[in-house]
This record gives structure tokens, C-alpha cells and sequence, in this order.
């Protein structure tokens, strides 16, 4: 009878390891790692990727690739990157930019195309491929000084993208300049470099060094950081020289610009009278290029016409002033993105949009 009962005892225990050991690659399978893509708002997500949406299939050789559909012809780049969401928990991400590093993986669409991305999770590297798609192309058609515009600091244009005052000069290939005069001297200062009027392109802090005047800093592409300094004088005025180096960026891996600021005492500014431009008063005037040009406007609506203007322009002026206050939460730290703004830009230059238009508000 004892015999009996331990090969009983015996059996129960080797079912239950036999049970437990097949039970394992069902447990495994359901904690294998999601990878999806996510990117802008014009095509994906709006960097919001979840372990449900643009997932990612894997193929035999241990890679993986997913195909957008019908993804329209851009002006500017396209960007994306890789989430791998480790078990399947939307808690636990991991994200990979162009070639193993944390910058956007960029590329361009210059004809309606479907889109397949693949992905190497042994080399982390991404790869877009489709009809239409091209390389990423990094034009700078202006450069501006975007930051805090006080005390005489850039120009006092507050955080504006498209502010003329504050466009840089080149004063030799991809060695951009700005002279602020009669700035306040020990006040603390805000400031980005932005390309071609938006964010998509910009240099800033790199989060790591010192931040040193009167010589060459590392400048970080799409850095979530304005670069913060404090001009020290014994005089109440200086005069700032803002300079960005490209001339040594690297296009594949946004490293290689460098930023200087140098300060010069300088003496207290002038007061002019201001000076008053006439305002346009009809549409010609104001150089519409929408499909609205030409036409007349109805009188019965200029009134909410102009408060849908002025409010929109409201939005857009907080969005732009957003970009001081974007935060590290995961993915910011390179985007860089704003996606109305990119689609307000994409409708003008297929002349569906003007901003000087009320009619397309």
C-alpha cells in the first residue's frame, strides 16, 4: 500500500511539471513585446502611441514592418519613431529613433504612396520605403532668434517664429548672426534657433553642458530646452552678438552645431518716436494668395468674421508660446513638432489656406 501511494505521489508530481512546462510558451507568448510606429500628426498618431494602434507585424527573420496607406505628398519631412512596449504593457516603452539613436527617423513623401516601415530590433535600425518616398531633405530657407523678446533682447518680439527683426544672417556657409544692441544687462534671457518659421526645425540647450558666453556650446536639433543665460555688466546696457553654426551639423545624426553668444557692454538706447505703418484696408492689400482672392467679401459677416479671426490668431499665438513649456514625456525631447501649425502650412502651400484670409477661418 505505501508503495502504492508514493508511485501516485510520484505520478501527481511529474503531471504537474509536465502541465506547468507546456503552460510556459503560452505564458510566454502572451508577454511578447509590441512594436509599433508612431510620428506627427499629419500621418500617425501625434506621438501618442499605445500597444493597439500602427502595431508592427514580425517577420520570419526576426524583424518587423507595417504599411500605411496612402499617405500624401508633403513640403516638409515626415518623421516617426519606433515604441517597443515590453510584454505587451503600455507602462513599459522603449523608443528608437533613426539608427539606434533618439533623434526622429525623417524622410519625405513626394507623391501619394503607400508606406512600409521596417524596423531592426538586433541594429535598431528604421528604414521607409514606398513609391514615392525620398530622403529627408533639411532646407533653411530663414533662420530666427525665437525666445523671450524683453528689455531690448530680440528686438522685443516675444517668441515670434516669424519675426523679421530677429532673422539671422549668414554671414558665411552655415554660419548664421544676430546683434541685439542695448540689451539689459544681469536679467536672464530665453532663446531657440528656428528654421523656415516653425518649430520643425530648431536648435537649442543640449541638457548635458554649461552654458558658457563668449564661446562655441554643443546646440541640440529639436532640443526641448530654450537655451537660459544671464549677461553679467557692470554697465546697465550690452550689446549681444547671437551666433548658430551649422556649418558642421550632421544631417544623419543631428550632431555637429555648435551656438555662441557674446557680450559687449554698450550704452543706453536712444527713444525715437514709433513709427506707424498704414494698415491694408482691402483684400488685395493684404496679398490673400488663398482660392478666396478676387472675390468680394459679404459686409453682413465682416463682424464674426473678425472675431473668428482674432480668436484663431489667439489659438495660434498660445501654441507657438507652448514651446517654452514642453516637457520630457518620453518622445518631446526631439519632436520638436507643432501638427496644427504643420497643416495650416501644408493647406497654404496647396493654396487652400491663407492667414491673412478671415474668408478661410
Amino acid at each position: 500500500m505505501k508503495q502504492f501511494k508514493r508511485f501516485i505521489s510520484v505520478l501527481l508530481s511529474a503531471l504537474m511539471t509536465a502541465a506547468v512546462l507546456t503552460a510556459l510558451p503560452f505564458a510566454a507568448s502572451a508577454a511578447s513585446d509590441i512594436y509599433v510606429i508612431t510620428g506627427d500628426s499629419v500621418w500617425l498618431d501625434g506621438w501618442n502611441p499605445q500597444p493597439t494602434e500602427n502595431v508592427m507585424t514580425r517577420k520570419a527573420d526576426g524583424t518587423y514592418a507595417i504599411t500605411v496607406k496612402n499617405v500624401l505628398s508633403y513640403d516638409e519631412n515626415y518623421q516617426l519613431q519606433v515604441v517597443r512596449f515590453i510584454g505587451g504593457d503600455k507602462n513599459r516603452k522603449e523608443w528608437y529613433g533613426a539608427n539606434g539613436t533618439t533623434y526622429n527617423y525623417d524622410f519625405r513623401v513626394t507623391a501619394d504612396c503607400d508606406v512600409t516601415v521596417a524596423f531592426d530590433p538586433s541594429t535598431k535600425t528604421i528604414a521607409a520605403s514606398g513609391k514615392g518616398v525620398a530622403e529627408a531633405e533639411y532646407p533653411i530657407e530663414k533662420l530666427v532668434a525665437v525666445g523671450s523678446g524683453k528689455d531690448g533682447f530680440l528686438n522685443n518680439v516675444s517668441w515670434g517664429l516669424n519675426a523679421e527683426a530677429n532673422e539671422m544672417k549668414e554671414t558665411a556657409k552655415g554660419v548664421y548672426r544676430l546683434v541685439c544692441d542695448s540689451v539689459r544687462a544681469n536679467r536672464s534671457y530665453q532663446v531657440k534657433f528656428a528654421a523656415n518659421g516653425s518649430w520643425m526645425m530648431n536648435w537649442g540647450y543640449d541638457g548635458a553642458a554649461e552654458v558658457r558666453l563668449n564661446e562655441a556650446n554643443p546646440a541640440l536639433y529639436n532640443s526641448p530646452t530654450n537655451i537660459t543665460f544671464t549677461p553679467v555688466s557692470k554697465k546697465d546696457y550690452v550689446r549681444l552678438t547671437l551666433t548658430l553654426d551649422l556649418s558642421g551639423w550632421d544631417k544623419l545624426t543631428k550632431s555637429g552645431a555648435t551656438w555662441r553668444i557674446d557680450v559687449a557692454d554698450a550704452a543706453a538706447p536712444t527713444t525715437q518716436p514709433p513709427t506707424t505703418k498704414p494698415q491694408p484696408t482691402t483684400r488685395a492689400d493684404r496679398g490673400s494668395n488663398c482660392h478666396h482672392a478676387g472675390r468680394p467679401a459679404d459686409p453682413d459677416r465682416q463682424r464674426d468674421l473678425q472675431h473668428r479671426a482674432a480668436g484663431f490668431r489667439d489659438v495660434l499665438e498660445r501654441r507657438e508660446a507652448d514651446h517654452r513649456d514642453m516637457v520630457d514625456s518620453d518622445h518631446r525631447r526631439q519632436h520638436g513638432q507643432r501638427p496644427v501649425l504643420a497643416f495650416l502650412r501644408q493647406e497654404q502651400a496647396r493654396g487652400r489656406y491663407d492667414a491673412r484670409c478671415e474668408r478661410c477661418l
